[in-house]
């Protein structure tokens, strides 16, 4: 004959497998989270051109690693100048693996040393990277 469970019984035991079910999920978020490795904007290479009349243009080369970016024009630059203009189409797609190109023209100033941080959106996460430079009469 089955054994009726008691109100006390049932109650334990209904906790007991909610519990269960929590820990598991926590250790299976935990590893699925350590096996996805991280989205990385790699700054590949900097170049600085003058570009006439007072601008220079700088071409940051990018590599994409662990997942697709996507540039959408987003940056802070230390000190500021008068004018900044980003060159490249907007949005721009950099595909897991691959590198691109950003063109930024401004009224960077000759010996003074710009701190430039890219913004990209990786994923649902925004992530960035900061290239240093200083504009030269020396190409």
């Amino acid at each position: 004959m089955k054994k009726k469970l008691s109100k006390k019984e049932y109650i334990t035991l209904t906790i007991s497998i909610i519990v269960i079910i929590g820990a598991l999920s926590i250790i299976l978020s935990v590893n699925f989270s350590r096996n996805t490795p991280y989205p990385v904007v790699l700054i590949h290479d900097t170049t600085i051109s003058d570009a006439g009349t007072g601008s220079f243009l700088v071409n940051i080369s990018v590599l994409a690693m662990n997942s697709e970016l996507i540039f959408n024009g987003s940056f802070f630059l230390s000190p500021q100048v008068a004018f900044i203009k980003v060159n490249s189409s907007l949005p721009l797609s950099i595909p897991d693996g691959e590198m691109k190109q950003i063109l930024i023209t401004g009224s960077f100033s000759l010996s003074i040393e710009y701190t430039l941080t890219l913004f990209f959106i990786a994923r649902e996460s925004t992530i960035s990277n900061i290239v240093v430079f200083t504009p030269s009469n020396e190409f």
